[in-house]
């Protein structure tokens, strides 16, 4: 109990002092801001030039923009603190447990992006954020490796979230390339599906012309995270030697802006659960 006290403290200073150094960041831009206001709106009174005018309106206006930035930047907490020390800690924790079964590598903020491309689950421009990469032995003893994952893609008027979940890996004796998901189809390149199903549930694609069928064990898979009411999303590919998962559910690991035992203890169950569920159904694949 120290030990985790220690966190928790330790935690809460750390986020403390994330918020404080932006402050103090953007205090310092305010501060020029404001001066430059100031000296801009007393020239504007003993010079004829609009130069200064212009100058006066344009050093307000960023004086108003800054000001509402440090508003927001104070209310949002960063998120750094919870995936660069609180889950590696977390981890740390998990691994000395001798009643847990599994020992876990964790790294945070990983730049693996070509594991998203390579079984064409999405598309391959998604922009990608892996909050933390976990990987452990499941009961087969095969390593899995789990990827926190954030992928989206940007417009001028809006963002489209793909996966806001996690990204699973899970070593195979599969070799046939096919996906099954509920909507879009396969993106991986240089390769062409065709769909063999489609209904409400789900769309099943496999290699063209591929003799090989594809596994119940993959499709039941599907259909029980599908029938999850806490599951948004989820879609299982197949590639040589490997099968890819997107899952999307209820308490995926985020942001951690205020800490205390019982909110701790929370979130290590909720991920000891996660990932005892991902071994139990990894061993069938």
């Amino acid at each position: 109990m120290p030990q985790i006290t220690n966190i928790i403290e330790t935690f809460n200073k750390k986020v403390k002092a994330a918020v404080k150094k932006r402050m103090i960041i953007l205090l310092r831009i305010n501060s020029v801001l404001f001066i430059g206001t100031g000296v801009f709106g007393y020239l504007t009174t003993t010079n004829d030039t609009n130069l200064f005018v212009v100058l006066f309106f344009a050093s307000g206006f960023l004086l108003l923009i800054g000001g509402i930035l440090q508003l927001i930047f104070y209310l949002v907490k960063p998120e750094k603190p919870t995936f660069n020390y609180l889950y590696e800690k977390m981890i740390n924790d998990i691994n000395e447990d001798t009643s847990n079964d599994y020992t876990i590598t964790y790294e945070a903020y990983v730049k693996d992006k070509e594991v998203i491309r390579r079984a064409g689950v999405f598309s391959r421009f998604v922009s990608k954020h892996f909050r933390f990469k976990l990987k452990f032995y499941n009961d087969n003893n095969k390593q899995i490796t789990v990827y926190n994952s954030y992928l989206y893609s940007q417009t001028n008027n809006a963002r489209v979230t793909y996966l806001d979940g996690y990204y699973i890996v899970i070593p195979s004796e599969n070799n046939l390339k096919f996906q099954l998901r509920k909507k879009s189809k396969p993106r991986l390149k240089g390769t062409k599906f065709k769909r063999v199903k489609k209904d409400s549930d789900i769309r099943v694609y496999k290699e063209e012309d591929a003799k090989p069928v594809i596994k119940k064990d993959y499709v039941d898979l599907y259909y029980m995270k599908m029938h999850n009411p806490d599951v948004k999303k989820i879609i299982v590919a197949g590639i040589e030697d490997e099968i890819h998962v997107a899952l999307e559910e209820e308490n995926i690991p985020k942001k951690v802006t205020k800490l205390d035992i019982k909110e701790y203890t929370y979130l290590k169950e909720t991920l000891l659960k996660q990932l005892r569920d991902i071994n139990q159904f990894s061993k069938n694949l």
